[in-house]
Order: C-alpha cells, then sequence, then structure tokens
C-alpha cells in the first residue's frame, strides 16, 4: 500500500513538473520567406502552464520591409491556442514608419539618394491590451493615446487593424521546441500579422488634436490608405484663431 502512494505521489508530482515549466528567459520568434525574421518576443522570465505562457518584462518586435513596431509591458500572457497576446501595465506600442524624402533631383543621377525620414507612432494606455493574432488586431483599453506626426487621439478604447503580410510558416517546418538551461525557445504559430496599419478605430470620449484644432466625438475612424480621418456620434468642432482678434483690436486703436 505504501509503495502504491508513493507512486501515486510520484506520477502527480512527474505530471505537474512538466506541465508547469519556469524560465529565467524566454524567446519566441517566426520567420516569413526566405528565412527572415519577422517577428520575436522576450520575457526577462516565463511561466508555461499547459497552453499560457505567463511572461514578465515583455518585449516583442515584428519587423516589416520598411516597418517595425516594438511593444513593451511590464507583464503579460501568450496563448499558443488562440494566438492572443495579453499585456498589462506600462503598455507602449511604437511602430517606425520610413518614408522617401522628397527633393531629389531625377535629373542628376550622380547625386547621392537622401535618406528616408522615419515617422514614429507611439501608442500607450493603462491597459489592458489585447493582441489578437489572428485577426491582426490590437485593443487599448483606457486612457489610450496614439503620438503621430501632427496628430494626437485619444480615447476610451482603440482598436489598431494591421495588414500586410504577417510570417507563414507551415507545420511541417517549424522548428521543433528546445529548451536551455539559460531559457526557452519555442515553436511560433503559424500566422501572425503584419507591420503596416491599415485602420484605427477609436471610441468613447474620443478626442483628436491638430495643432490648435481640436475635435471631439463618440467615435472616430482613420483609414491610412487615403488618410481619411471620419466622425461620428455628436462630432464637435473647435478652431482656435485668434485672427477676428487681431482685427477687432486693430480698428479700436485706429478711433
Amino acid at each position: 500500500m505504501f509503495k502504491i502512494l508513493v507512486f501515486l505521489f510520484f506520477l502527480c508530482f512527474y505530471q505537474e513538473v512538466f506541465a508547469q515549466q519556469q524560465f529565467n528567459d524566454f524567446t519566441m520568434a517566426g520567420f516569413g520567406e526566405k528565412g527572415k525574421k519577422s517577428w520575436d518576443l522576450r520575457g526577462k522570465s516565463a511561466e508555461i502552464i499547459d497552453e499560457v505562457i505567463k511572461l514578465d518584462n515583455i518585449v516583442s518586435n515584428f519587423y516589416g520591409e520598411k516597418d517595425k513596431m516594438q511593444l513593451t509591458a511590464d507583464k503579460g500572457n501568450y496563448n499558443k491556442t488562440d494566438g492572443k497576446l495579453h499585456l498589462e501595465d506600462n503598455v507602449v506600442v511604437t511602430i517606425n514608419k520610413e518614408t522617401p524624402l522628397l527633393g531629389d533631383d531625377p535629373l542628376n543621377p550622380t547625386q547621392a539618394p537622401k535618406a528616408e525620414k522615419v515617422n514614429e507612432i507611439i501608442i500607450t494606455c493603462d491597459g489592458p491590451v489585447e493582441m489578437e493574432y489572428k485577426k491582426k488586431v490590437a485593443i487599448f483599453n483606457k486612457n489610450v493615446k496614439v503620438n503621430a506626426p501632427d496628430i494626437l487621439m485619444y480615447s476610451d478604447v482603440m482598436e489598431v487593424y494591421f495588414g500586410g503580410n504577417g510570417s507563414q510558416l507551415q507545420p511541417q517546418s517549424q522548428p521543433k521546441p528546445q529548451l536551455q538551461e539559460a531559457g526557452a525557445e519555442l515553436a511560433a504559430p503559424t500566422s501572425f500579422m503584419g507591420t503596416q496599419i491599415d485602420k484605427i478605430r477609436g471610441y468613447g470620449n474620443v478626442k483628436i488634436v491638430r495643432g490648435e484644432n481640436i475635435s471631439y466625438s463618440d467615435e472616430a475612424i482613420y483609414t491610412t490608405a487615403d488618410n481619411k480621418l471620419t466622425l461620428s456620434g455628436k462630432p464637435q468642432l473647435v478652431i482656435h484663431s485668434t485672427e477676428g482678434l487681431d482685427a477687432s483690436a486693430g480698428s479700436k486703436g485706429t478711433k
């Protein structure tokens, strides 16, 4: 009887060890065409419980042809089954988009090409943030702020839809999990989103600042293809202008 109890205890302990693993360093990466890395996900520490990977000090990068996106957070978890990444505490997303500078002289081929301009978009919020890779959407919650060139956008909730080609890994080409003493490297899911933003949808106390002009609405949708911003739900536009004040002040001075 004693041997049976010892065996059952050992079996339960054995299963628990393999169902729950902890690592000091964790790395997961995906590769696109020609074996080029398209994204990576790193955590200072990781705890793997079945299909959920709990992470601390998260840094994740997504690499496009000319765009790069990096997200950081204090903690979160990744579900290998549904491909969702949940982030909490000090979540920051930074998107760098390279665009060619204008002004090159086409009649002077010997002129050295100018460097490309990097437009940076920074998204912050109180969190949490849900990254649904299979649907190519990121959902930001609580006091969301988007800082983009020439525009600031605020809302309670914001959905960022990504396009472009994410990494495509066929099941037979996925690397086998490699566990190391310093950490872990795991196989990636079959598809991840790209770095190109197609659409941004904000709703709940939306505020948009362009220079000195401010607009308010219940919902705002910004599409990058046509650079179009659509406001809905009691939109208001506040235009700041000092022209009228200057004119009236000048007329008083002539009397």
